[in-house]
């Protein structure tokens, strides 16, 4: 993908909240040598534990040895039933933890290994989670760590026969690699259901699936299916959707056993369908570009039923490639004695934790941490409290979050409220999102909670949320409310809830830019993008480049550009900035052999690679590149051969 463009050539760009494309300053980013996928929430069918794997990666050159694995959950309550659930998955009396890493205690070079995982057994009204996985190693004699939050959270309105279906989207961070990792999880919706899962695709060609595609096989109701991810980091942010497509199977009026959770059953053509409804089911996805910066990512909070404790954990990482500085954090009304995060500075894949206390009293606030490093300036989580059983309560859950789409084009969710308290709750209200960070715009629609007259226990309602942007915001975030009341002990109360929806609105190509060969010296036609037209640059709208001159191709961070010129025999170099070509200085081109005709770029950005199609070179020139962009000749083998007349 940073390689040929052929002799047009777009680029995308677009830039909001400090994120840097072409010509922004790009920092120096160390890669990491092992890296535990950014993860989806992990769905929990009632009041039970969830058995899935995320992946694990060497994203070196060298076999890694010697590395364990130990898992932190924000609920003490959750760690003794984890205790408990893991003894008998395991059969183990070691130190027990929510990960079982002896099989990937050792990770051969540039391989994965699937890390088995347990979340908590939820109980009562504990609906969702989150765990800190950490894998701890050594290299160059050096004790190195990495952090990944993994949430978990209950599957809503869990009766409704609905094909297999993704529990949510996330956000693909390369942590300095040039290549990110996400594992997503997939489910079989519904009770006693088998579904045969025609396709799994994705509509982007540089995001594909590398491990979990059960297309051609079978899920059942309550199966957990991780589905693995990658992408190349590139300059620009990317976004994707997933999409599964299904249909009911059922065989010869033969109940379906959901004590044999195998999702790899193959088709049997043989048996009768009886049933067949179609379904199909997506969620986004975002990549995060090569100068992202520092992005603040928090666990979910188990909902606190106070008459047990009034005290709670907030996780917090670092899920970006540069290192992110943490203000104070603050917290709405009702939620107090923050401790821990505030003042530090997490390095890549790090992580701290928050703790707090709330009100005896019901409520719900947010937790608010500033930061700088990112594009972001401060990140958000939401706590949601009761006191009893049989307090005013209800959860809510969005169909997409993180909400992704492309800049311009926009997206939706749907948010479902479902009454989980002990009161049937009345004068629904849904106010307008809030946006907090970015520059998106935010709207209700189809919103049948407005028309509930009421509420009552166990039951639910929706309604959507349209998102708009034109610019690149990246993991920015919208505050969605309920509001209602209902008939207490002590007459009638109000009842509110707030809930964090994270977005990206990710880069559309910006400019585009097109050799001229026809003139000697060639020129390059440079373009900006509106709506669609466009828009010679001004003052400047050409650039030199040599002699018949062709493809043009990038660095990855975009700040360098390169223009093959066939009989000039070399290469052009420029610096790339707001979409202008400058030539560079005091070197602006390096030698090829006879008639050069294209060029490739490595993802990382260090080599380039040019094909000289004359029969009377048969060779591809190879150069290394510096931090500056300039192509040197590699040393001591600059060339390489090919048989005649290499073309492309």
């Amino acid at each position: 993908m940073a390689g040929v463009i052929g002799l047009a050539s777009l680029v995308g760009c677009g830039n909001s909240g400090g994120t840097s494309g072409i010509g922004g300053t790009t920092p120096t980013v160390n890669e990491t040598a092992i890296t535990i996928d950014n993860a989806g929430v992990i769905p929990v069918f009632g009041n039970s534990s969830t058995s899935t794997v995320v992946y694990v990666h060497n994203n070196t050159a060298n076999t890694i040895s010697g590395i364990s694995y130990s898992a932190v959950v924000n609920s003490t309550k959750a760690n003794l039933s984890l205790k408990s659930k893991l003894a008998n998955l395991f059969k183990s009396n070691k130190n027990l933890s929510s990960v079982n890493g002896s099989q990937c205690s050792s990770i051969a070079a540039g391989q994965s290994c699937p890390l088995s995982i347990v979340t908590p057994v939820l109980s009562g009204s504990s609906t969702q989670g989150s765990m800190d996985v950490k894998a701890s190693y050594n290299v160059n004699n050096k004790a190195v760590s990495f952090n990944q939050i993994i949430n978990y959270a209950q599957v809503q309105n869990n009766l409704v026969t609905a094909g297999a279906k993704f529990k949510a989207g996330i956000d693909i961070s390369g942590y300095g690699n040039p290549t990110g990792y996400a594992t997503i999880y997939l489910y079989g919706s519904g009770q006693n259901q088998v579904y045969n899962v025609s396709s799994m695709t994705i509509n982007k060609p540089a995001v594909t699936i590398v491990n979990g595609n059960i297309s051609g096989h079978q899920i059942q109701s309550n199966f957990v299916q991780a589905v693995e991810v990658s992408s190349p980091i590139l300059s620009s942010s990317i976004s994707a959707t997933i999409t599964v497509n299904s249909s009911t199977f059922q065989a010869n009026n033969t109940p379906v056993n959901n004590s044999t959770k195998s999702p790899n059953k193959s088709l049997n053509a043989s048996k009768s369908l009886l049933t067949s409804d179609q379904f199909s089911n997506s969620v986004d996805l975002a990549v995060e570009p090569v100068a992202a910066g520092a992005i603040l990512t928090t666990g979910l909070i188990p909902l606190l039923n106070t008459v047990s404790s009034t005290s709670g954990s907030l996780l917090v990482q670092n899920a970006g490639n540069q290192n992110a500085v943490l203000g104070s954090a603050s917290a709405d009304a009702g939620i107090s004695n923050l401790s821990g995060c505030s003042g530090e500075t997490l390095a890549p894949a790090g992580s701290c934790t928050i703790t707090f206390n709330v009100t005896e009293s019901g409520g719900s606030g947010n937790i608010t941490i500033p930061y700088t490093g990112g594009s972001t300036s401060s990140i958000a989580a939401n706590v949601t409290w009761f006191n009893g059983v049989g307090a005013a309560l209800v959860s809510m859950s969005a169909s997409n979050n993180p909400v992704t789409f492309s800049a311009t084009v926009g997206g939706s969710t749907t948010i479902t409220v479902q009454n989980i308290g002990g009161y049937t709750l009345r004068n629904i209200s849904v106010p307008a999102p809030v946006v907090v960070g970015g520059s998106a715009t935010a709207t209700l629609a189809n919103n049948n909670c407005a028309e509930s007259v009421t509420l009552p226990v166990g039951s639910s309602c929706s309604y959507d949320v349209e998102v708009a942007d034109s610019a690149t915001d990246l993991n920015q975030q919208i505050n969605l409310g309920f509001s209602a009341s209902y008939a207490g002990p002590s007459g009638t109360q109000a009842y509110s809830r707030v809930m964090p929806l994270a977005y990206s609105s990710t880069a559309i190509p910006k400019y585009v830019y097109i050799t001229n060969s026809g003139n000697n010296p060639s020129t390059i036609s440079m373009y900006s993008i509106n709506s669609g037209v466009l828009v010679p640059f001004s003052p400047e709208s050409t650039a030199t480049a040599g002699s018949f001159s062709g493809s043009i191709s990038f660095t990855p961070s975009a700040a360098n550009a390169y223009v093959v010129n066939l009989f000039g025999r070399n290469v052009s170099m420029f610096s790339v900035s707001n979409g202008l070509f400058t030539p560079l200085s005091p070197q602006s081109t390096v030698a090829t052999q006879l008639a050069p005709g294209g060029i490739v770029i490595n993802q990382a950005g260090t080599y380039a690679y040019v094909n000289n199609r004359s029969s009377a070179s048969n060779s591809i020139s190879i150069y290394s590149i510096n931090a500056g962009g300039i192509l040197t000749p590699l040393s001591p083998e600059s060339t390489a051969p090919t048989q005649a007349g290499p073309m492309q």
